[in-house]
């Protein structure tokens, strides 16, 4: 079993650890919720854990994070009421850089996690189904438009690299003679998201792949402009000889 399975990469100084911790510590003081106070103290506990392991001479080291951490930690680094900055307040500087080193270090171990239709030659052993489903109708378009919004740059990038369709042509005269609002390239972008969302429930049980994985899309008998995606495999994680 591997030791860092599900777990993210991230190349860091001690001085940037220390900083993050000082963040989080500071976000739980002026916090007036218990949950949030309880999962902000258990990210620095995690944090220090870290910091404790690492020799004080080290000027950079590569540490292994559960992507759940991570993506808590992007979360915290992107607050922006002013109301929790005190004037002067260092920490208001470090924020960025630290938040898009975190965030390309998820990108990068998402882009190398392996999905796969068949099977792996590599041994495996079988951990858990996992399924991720997508809608743009009613509320489930709600969460389809914020998750539009996430990937927001990473669909642009895919769109200039002819990734994804450039075209933003209807379905015309298809039924009744009126133009959908439906395009293809919103099958390519909701793909796209289902993929990255499926991928990060596989690494939150501690996955290392997805074998087996199908995908359906079915449109609305109703209001062909809607459409659901469904997308499932069985989550693995490699076996070390």
């Amino acid at each position: 079993m591997k030791e860092n399975s599900g777990k993210i990469p991230l190349i860091v100084s001690i001085e940037e650890l220390r900083n993050l911790s000082a963040w989080i510590s500071y976000l739980a003081k002026k916090s007036k919720k218990d949950q949030e106070i309880e999962i902000l103290i258990n990210s620095v506990d995690f944090l220090n854990a870290q910091i404790d392991n690492i020799a004080s001479d080290c000027l950079e080291v590569r540490i292994f994070i559960p992507l759940s951490e991570c993506l808590l930690y992007t979360d915290f680094l992107s607050i922006r009421k002013e109301s929790l900055f005190d004037k002067g307040n260092p920490l208001r500087d470090i924020r960025r850089p630290l938040r898009n080193k975190i965030r390309t270090a998820i990108k990068t171990t998402l882009s190398e996690f392996v999905v796969t239709t068949a099977d792996l030659k590599q041994d495996y052993e079988v951990i858990s189904p996992v399924y991720f489903q997508l809608s743009n109708k009613g509320l489930s378009g709600g969460r389809y438009d914020d998750l539009l919004k996430v990937y927001k740059k990473d669909i642009e990038e895919m769109r200039i690299s002819g990734q994804i369709d450039n075209q933003e042509s209807d379905f015309e005269n298809l039924i009744f003679s009126f133009s959908l609002s439906i395009n293809p390239n919103n099958f390519d972008k909701a793909y796209f998201i289902a993929l990255q969302e499926i991928k990060k429930k596989a690494m939150f049980i501690g996955a290392d792949a997805i074998v087996g994985m199908r995908q359906d899309i079915d449109m609305d008998t109703t209001g062909f402009q809607f459409f659901y995606m469904q997308m499932y495999g069985t989550a693995v994680r490699y076996v070390e000889e």
